[in-house]
């Protein structure tokens, strides 16, 4: 927890576990002692050993992994006397693991308890325990088809089981006798539930087999449907109907009344703008926030609003192949220590013992595959994180109570350096906006530039050279008074939708052509209609051209020629940056 990977020192011992919080560093020593004390029960339990020392090993491995209250602690001393009764008069037969197992497998198998028939208690049992015992309701439920009866997979090794004789038992004949005998044992009612419908799409689920037989026969005697379906949702209607009522839930009464009433759109985030802020300190990471995402940057700075991202379970398998986000994870860590002077073999040690990597060969294979396409952009980066890394400290009085604070960092002998394993995108051509313009601004006696690298289409190296502009104060302005209309409402802004209608009206396009090519940014299969913020604050599946018939606002006029508010606000935002910007390869 106090080394970071930087420290190659740790890399021969484990991977140095970083960034926890000071509130959670005894959980990683509980889990760490977790770890060494499985290992070592586990180390324990290898080879033959005669069966009394092998008791001795369980009983130790029962005192590190187990532990019970103190008026529970009987159980430790049960279990410690069942491993000592069951080799009691094993002698000094060596024996492996596998016998072991076997040896103590039925007396540590669970032991049904005494059920209270007849008692008027409402008894839970399986089928078993209850066979042929009669009671005056039996209800018996998950009689779906997939679950019952059981199936009758073969295991490969099973030989009875691949040529089975007559007389040898057949677990599905078996629990179509226990249906049998429950239906029978039921003196007044038998109530049978099933999962009659898919709960997420609704389509039909069949009963278990036996029970449709059963259904069946009961069918053709009585000519009647004795089947009752209940609607998969509390809040159905039918649930709560008063005439009726199976449920008595206010709150599934209050959701059934919302869903037969009127249906009516849902209102829009803000009815008006909120007022401005009072001017104020600004930080510069706040202002890089803004500019990267600015419909983002109003739910966090303004509304204090967290949009959660979609929730991504813990894998318990072990993946043969990445996915892309886990490979742009590992080529960026890989791009990152390269460009730090980390050795590439120790690189790769610290990434096998991560746990991210696919097991053995494979996981060395992704790392072979990373370093091919990163090798490249490695050597393209070199020459701008060449020489030793500087800050700069910004503090500037932007004049009406202004100021605009934070630090730079990652600057080479006048170079703001920045490099990633992404595709060179806006949100990194925009950020290395800013920080060129903090730093002229507040250092202007000297030349500055911002050089950004990424990934091009078709394996090629982009880069993004900025040069400062003559004036950096008057642009900070600019996004400053850009920012607090961004705060008072949601900007109509896609940051890449926005970067390609500036560019192509930059470059002479008309407006057709540039809302055709924003269109195409905006619908792109990651585009900015799949962002989670803009589709909080817009609906599912925003649509593009409604932002298209918003009109500019009085004070928005005199900025640019642009018939709406999208293409005057995209202009503000980019043409500043473009007009100081070469892309190419480097």
């Amino acid at each position: 927890v106090a080394a970071d990977e930087t420290d190659l020192l740790w890399l021969d011992l484990a991977l140095p576990l970083d960034d926890v919080d000071s509130t959670k560093v005894h959980l990683a020593g509980r889990l760490s002692e977790l770890i060494d004390r499985l290992w070592s029960v586990l180390a324990s339990l290898q080879g033959p050993h005669p069966a009394q020392q092998w008791a001795q090993r369980l009983g130790r491995g029962l005192e590190l992994l187990t532990d019970v209250r103190e008026r529970e602690a009987w159980q430790l001393s049960q279990a410690q006397r069942e491993l000592s009764e069951a080799v009691e008069h094993a002698g000094p037969t060596v024996l492996q693991l596998p016998d072991v197992r076997a040896m103590l497998a039925d007396r540590l198998a669970g032991r049904p308890t005494r059920a209270n028939f007849r008692t008027g208690d409402l008894t839970v049992a399986t089928l078993v325990p209850m066979r042929s015992v009669p009671h005056r309701v039996v209800a018996l439920l998950g009689l779906d088809d997939d679950v019952f009866p059981r199936g009758t997979g073969v295991d490969g090794d099973d030989i009875l089981a691949v040529d089975p004789c007559l007389g040898e038992r057949d677990r599905r004949s078996e629990d179509r006798q226990l249906l049998l005998d429950a239906v029978m044992a039921a003196g007044e009612r038998l109530i049978v539930l099933f999962t009659g419908a898919d709960p997420v799409t609704g389509a039909a689920r069949p009963p278990a087999v036996p029970l449709g037989e059963l259904l069946d026969v009961i069918t053709i005697t009585c000519a009647t449907d004795i089947v009752k379906r209940h609607p998969l949702q509390p809040f159905a209607p039918r649930n709560v109907d008063a005439t009726d009522p199976f449920s008595f839930d206010t709150a599934a009464l209050r959701g059934a009344r919302a869903a037969v009433g009127d249906q009516s759109p849902d209102p829009p985030l803000l009815a008006a703008p909120l007022p401005a802020n009072e001017p104020g300190p600004v930080d510069l990471a706040d202002l890089i926030s803004f500019v990267q995402h600015p419909v983002q940057a109003f739910l966090r700075q303004r509304l204090l609003v967290r949009v959660p991202s979609a929730e991504t379970e813990l894998g318990d398998r072990l993946d043969a192949a990445l996915d892309g986000l886990a490979t742009w994870d590992i080529g960026e860590r890989m791009l990152t220590a390269r460009l730090r002077g980390v050795d590439g073999a120790a690189f790769r040690d610290a990434e096998l013992r991560r746990g991210t990597l696919p097991p053995l060969r494979l996981g060395k294979r992704v790392l072979d595959d990373l370093e091919q396409s990163i090798d490249a952009l490695v050597q393209a980066c070199l020459p701008v994180h060449a020489g030793p890394v500087t800050t700069v400290d910004v503090d500037l009085d932007l004049g009406g109570g202004r100021r605009l604070s934070g630090t730079v960092t990652g600057i080479h002998s006048g170079v703001l350096a920045s490099s990633s394993y992404s595709s060179l995108a806006g949100k990194h051509r925009i950020a290395a906006w800013v920080r060129l313009l903090a730093v002229a601004a507040s250092q202007p006696e000297r030349s500055w530039q911002a050089l950004t690298t990424g990934r091009g289409a078709f394996g090629r190296i982009r880069r993004s050279t900025l040069r400062s502009p003559a004036e950096p104060l008057a642009v900070l302005r600019q996004l400053l008074a850009l920012r607090d209309k961004g705060l008072a409402e949601p900007l109509p802004l896609g940051l890449g939708a926005s970067a390609a209608y500036a560019e192509r009206r930059g470059s002479g396009s008309t407006v057709q052509e540039a809302s055709y090519a924003a269109a195409k940014e905006w619908n792109g299969r990651f585009g900015d209609s799949t962002d989670r913020h803009l589709i909080y604050v817009y609906g599912q599946a925003p649509r593009f051209e409604p932002l298209l018939t918003a009109l500019p606002h009085a004070d928005e006029a005199g900025w640019y020629d642009e018939p709406h508010r999208f293409g005057l606000l995209s202009r503000r935002l980019w043409t500043p940056l473009l007009g100081h910007e070469e892309v190419g390869q480097p």
